[in-house]
């Protein structure tokens, strides 16, 4: 049902403009300069996020790999349920699109939703070839 969910949310945002997938091949995504172009190109058209800061450490959990976490400010100034909505479609969106960064094992998107005082995050850990979802914390979730 989630992966429904997911497929709806994004081909919304492909049909909507919202979102922006960028060609993973134009990028070395196997180094940090790579994964943060890459991220900064995909959210640079983004009309609802701006990035604040983009860390790319080291995984000493598993020895190799990146541990990408991503601030963002919701830049609209929409309802919360609006919000809420976005923000996930937007999260979703990402991990989603972010599969080819091979040598990130997890992403962390943390929302600053300045409209509301609120913050929210999105945590995906690598599983096999794609991102699942590991915590989630959103207020203005529905």
């Amino acid at each position: 049902m989630k992966r429904i969910i997911a497929a709806c949310i994004i081909t919304l945002l492909i049909c909507c403009g919202c979102g922006k997938a960028e060609d993973p091949a134009e990028y070395d995504l196997t180094t940090k300069d790579g994964i943060q172009a890459y991220t900064e190109a995909y959210f640079k058209d983004n009309a609802h996020a701006k990035i604040d800061k983009i860390t790319i450490n080291d995984d000493a959990g598993t020895g190799s790999g990146f541990i990408l976490l991503v601030n963002l400010e919701y830049d609209r100034d929409d309802a919360p349920a609006v919000i809420g909505k976005q923000i996930k479609a937007d999260s979703v969106a990402f991990a989603v699109d972010s599969q080819d960064l091979t040598e990130v094992n997890q992403l962390c998107l943390f929302w600053n939703i300045p409209q509301t005082g609120s913050e929210a995050k999105y945590q995906y850990k690598r599983v096999g070839n794609a991102f699942a979802e590991d915590d989630i914390v959103n207020p203005l979730a529905s």
